[in-house]
């Protein structure tokens, strides 16, 4: 398996959130940050189809008034 980072400039102004974990505190992006961060490295993430899958798992975490700027929530339910 293969790993890639991929670090923004603008990384400290994006939305994050606090886990506790035995060692201490992490901070990790929001679930409305890294939706939007799939959706723009989708072809980092092998596809679309790969992107749906993670969004699709992710959407019940994704809070609409918690959204970055640029975020637009569109509510739809899978057949």
């Amino acid at each position: 398996m293969r790993v890639d980072f991929i670090v923004r400039e603008s990384a400290a102004q994006k939305p994050t959130e606090k886990i506790k974990m035995p060692a201490g505190e992490l901070k990790i992006s929001s679930p409305e940050a890294t939706a939007l961060d799939l959706v723009g490295y989708f072809h980092r993430c092998a596809g679309l189809d790969n992107v749906a899958t993670v969004l699709a798992e992710l959407a019940e975490k994704i809070d609409g008034g918690k959204a970055p700027p640029g975020f637009v929530m569109i509510r739809w339910n899978r057949t």
